[in-house]
């Protein structure tokens, strides 16, 4: 690509409507959200099918920021991610890549591959499970975001977790694909 107005013609072949790649504060993603939400309402999607995107990347984007491994100077955390939004075939797509210890590679994995396994009476029953429970992690967590995640997109995460080039630092990347005819879409 020799021009940004050919990585601009690049993204809409791909359908990518947005893309950010860098550092995670509050107030970036805040400014993320605000351009989502523009960038939604500007190719017309309809308010309920843009509330559920914007609620997949709100959840995303937090425990990205509070779970996402910091790989900082010394000091100072420093979450990067990376968030794209794709216009596909049958709805809409949101990209997320970050950073995770091995240690939450090891909890999260597990949890994924269980949740996405269970259908929609099942992730009910989930989330009150855990809602009753009332149990906070260490960092503050009450592992409803991921229940929620599942239960706005109305299917299962696609998840890969790959090693790095630096020990005990693995790359998480998810897929969440919001179809448009989607049980979760259903209502207008």
């Amino acid at each position: 690509m020799s021009s940004p107005k050919d990585l601009q013609t690049f993204m809409a072949s791909q359908g990518i409507l947005f893309s950010f790649s860098g550092e995670l504060s509050a107030d970036i993603i805040t400014s993320i959200l605000h351009l989502l939400d523009n960038k939604l309402k500007l190719k017309g999607v309809g308010i309920r099918r843009k509330k559920n995107i914007v609620n997949i990347a709100i959840e995303c984007l937090q425990n990205i920021h509070y779970h996402g491994l910091g790989l900082g100077e010394e000091g100072r955390r420093q979450v990067n991610c990376m968030v794209t939004l794709v216009r596909s075939a049958v709805g809409y797509e949101l990209w997320f890549a970050n950073h995770i210890g091995v240690e939450d590679a090891t909890v999260l994995h597990p949890r994924l591959t269980f949740l996405n396994s269970l259908s929609t009476d099942q992730l009910h029953e989930e989330y009150l499970t855990v809602l009753n429970r009332g149990v906070l992690s260490p960092k503050g967590g009450g592992g409803l975001g991921l229940i929620r995640i599942l239960r706005e997109a109305g299917q299962p995460i696609l998840f890969e977790i790959t090693p790095t080039s630096v020990p005990e630092v693995l790359d998480l990347s998810l897929k969440i694909a919001i179809p448009v005819m989607s049980p979760a879409l259903a209502v207008a």
